[in-house]
């Protein structure tokens, strides 16, 4: 078990799925790894209060680390509230990794909201543009707007909801305008864009990823 434990670094974000909760997700932060024993996590929140959860309750462990995607079964064996809560989940036996496919896309229809950084002469920054991904990846996207406001290069910000289980994940991207196209998917915009994703958070590729892979799935691409 090496290579998990030399991935799971203290302070890095999990993803906890219970199952007796369906299949609803949560992020919380790694505390720390006993070999064999244990390993300590924060307990996820909702809301800001911690998510109820009972000792000997399954759950489904996933973290992404070294572009690799981490999952494995444990099982709750304490919670602890002092100094802080936190969960003693069992040492896996067993885990799965693969590698991330970042070439796999999928498309959607996802409503987006861009924004655009101040300019370099310090104008302030245009309002905020409305549109739609119609296509995603790990890597990047396809936005689409109702007239052409982008310009190739140009960096961007954009924020979005993706369906991940029974739950809408608000993802924060920031990207670069790599090129034009000439084809528009959406009968109602009349520009199209690649988008390279050049910063992406941690808890926002782990969605990202999931939902890219859901729809694989679903798809019987996986």
């Amino acid at each position: 078990m090496t290579s998990i434990e030399t991935a799971l670094e203290p302070g890095a974000q999990v993803q906890l799925q219970f199952p007796k909760r369906g299949e609803e997700r949560h992020f919380c932060r790694l505390v720390g790894v006993m070999s064999g024993v244990s390993i300590l996590a924060t307990t996820p929140k909702h809301q800001g209060t911690p998510v109820p959860v009972r000792m000997g309750w399954p759950v489904v462990v996933r973290f992404f680390a070294n572009q690799n995607i981490f999952a494995f079964t444990s099982e709750v064996l304490n919670v602890c509230t002092h100094p802080f809560p936190y969960l003693h989940l069992s040492y896996p036996q067993d885990y799965e990794s693969g590698a991330v496919r970042r070439a796999a896309r999928v498309r959607c229809g996802v409503d987006t909201r861009i924004a655009r950084p101040p300019t370099a002469d310090g104008e302030p920054a245009i309002e905020p543009l409305k549109g739609r991904l119609v296509d995603i990846s790990v890597e990047g996207v396809r936005l689409e707007l109702p007239s052409d406001e982008l310009s190739s290069g140009e960096h961007i910000e954009l924020s979005a909801e993706l369906p991940v289980g029974r739950y809408r994940e608000l993802l924060r991207l920031t990207g670069a305008v790599r090129s034009k196209l000439d084809h528009v998917i959406s009968t109602d915009m009349r520009a199209s864009y690649g988008i390279e994703l050049v910063t992406v958070e941690r808890s926002d590729y782990l969605a990202l990823y999931g939902f890219v892979n859901a729809q694989l799935a679903a798809n019987g691409n996986l």
